[in-house]
């Protein structure tokens, strides 16, 4: 449940912030619809507030006898998180999993929270929300999933960070497996639940922006036309609109950024080359984690055709000189305008999440994207594999 909660409030606070004047717009909307909060935290001392951060996008409310109340409107049911803020005490603005927060799918309607003698904050009582336990019924079956898929998942993890090559392939098809389960699972609850505001969730968490994340388009085809046309609908759209542009078989843009020296170089510098377009970060784990294998096929394929231009979404310059050589990267073209997650290739490529990749052909033409571990490895020794008599 940790993981996944973490995931929900990530992108539930993410998406308060980057488009809450939008959404507000939509309050106005006929089709938006009243919502109301009725809490009762008596057996929590020392709460003064109440934090909410729902799709539509934040407010407070007094504590007064122990209980709060939040009046609202919203125009889809979708997660929400509220936050309890004690007297004295600052707000916890750590996105955690912690006794401070509930989250609730926060429903049009009568939405009743009650706290009992014993009970912590995350384990309150949620009543007469309409949505509410459809989404803790699909959670669960999404947990007993992962709680299945959890001991291959980490035998993998364990041996990408051990670049355990071996172990690896052995491992890659169970794994693919278990994602190809859960793949079947989440489109099968949206086909059987295509007009539920939690399969518009299901379709958020499925594709959610980590290693290997799946693409969202069969779940989001499976919504219902009114699920489409809600914010978070067009915003998964606009997602795979915004993937198709630079999809396998479209042409790459070029770029100019600066080296290391403040020397600017281009993509277009490599024409009639591979190139292995890398955006990552020396503050990004899991891109760390890959870079052995990137440095792997550089120094294999070098000499063929073939380089690496890695662009970092690092802020701070001797951050990101430090993880090159603390990872022995200097064999990478390694360039970046130090402009953390505003950096203009990931704006211009629509990167929403790192690592992020592209290999394109000696025409600039992508062939693959978002390889990772072996897979990169796999595709050059498919393109340089020698000539057979």
């Amino acid at each position: 449940m940790m993981k996944i909660f973490v995931i929900a409030l990530a992108q539930l606070v993410s998406m308060a912030s980057s488009a809450q004047n939008k959404r507000i717009s939509n309050q106005k909307s006929p089709l938006a619809k009243h919502f109301h909060i009725n809490g009762d935290v008596k057996n929590v001392p020392g709460v003064e507030r109440i934090y909410l951060t729902f799709p539509e996008g934040k407010d407070s409310a007094a504590v007064v006898n122990g209980t709060f109340k939040f009046d609202g409107k919203l125009f889809v049911a979708g997660l929400a998180d509220l936050q309890l803020k004690f007297k004295g005490k600052p707000l916890n603005k750590t996105i955690n999993v912690s006794q401070e927060h509930l989250t609730l799918f926060l429903s049009e309607g009568n939405n009743t929270i009650l706290v009992e003698p014993g009970d912590s904050f995350n384990q309150a009582k949620v009543t007469d929300s309409k949505w509410h336990k459809a989404y803790q019924s699909y959670e669960a079956s999404l947990i007993e999933m992962y709680r299945r898929a959890g001991s291959a998942n980490k035998e993998y993890w364990e041996a990408t960070r051990a670049v355990n090559v071996s172990r690896l392939k052995k491992l890659k098809p169970i794994v693919d497996s278990l994602r190809k389960e859960e793949e079947e699972f989440v489109c099968n609850y949206i086909r059987n639940h295509g007009n539920s505001p939690v399969s518009l969730y299901a379709v958020g968490s499925f594709g959610r922006p980590i290693i290997n994340a799946y693409d969202i388009e069969n779940a989001y085809n499976l919504l219902s036309p009114e699920l489409k046309l809600s914010v978070e609908g067009q915003r998964y759209k606009k997602r795979i609109a915004d993937k198709k542009r630079f999809d396998v078989g479209k042409m790459l843009p070029g770029f100019a950024q600066p080296d290391s020296s403040g020397k600017m170089i281009s993509l277009s510098d490599f024409k009639g080359k591979y190139v292995f377009i890398d955006l990552w970060a020396s503050w990004c784990g899991p891109c760390r984690t890959q870079t052995p294998y990137v440095k792997g096929a550089a120094a294999e394929f070098k000499g063929k055709n073939f380089v690496v231009l890695a662009v970092s979404l690092d802020g701070s310059r001797q951050a990101w000189l430090k993880a090159i050589r603390d990872d022995d990267a200097q064999g990478m073209i390694h360039v970046g305008d130090m402009k953390d997650r505003k950096n203009a290739v990931a704006l211009q490529y629509d990167i929403h999440a790192i690592p992020a990749n592209f290999l394109i052909d000696p025409t600039g033409l992508v062939i693959a994207r978002d390889l990772h571990e072996l897979e990169l490895q796999e595709q050059l020794q498919t393109i340089f594999k020698p000539t057979g008599k």
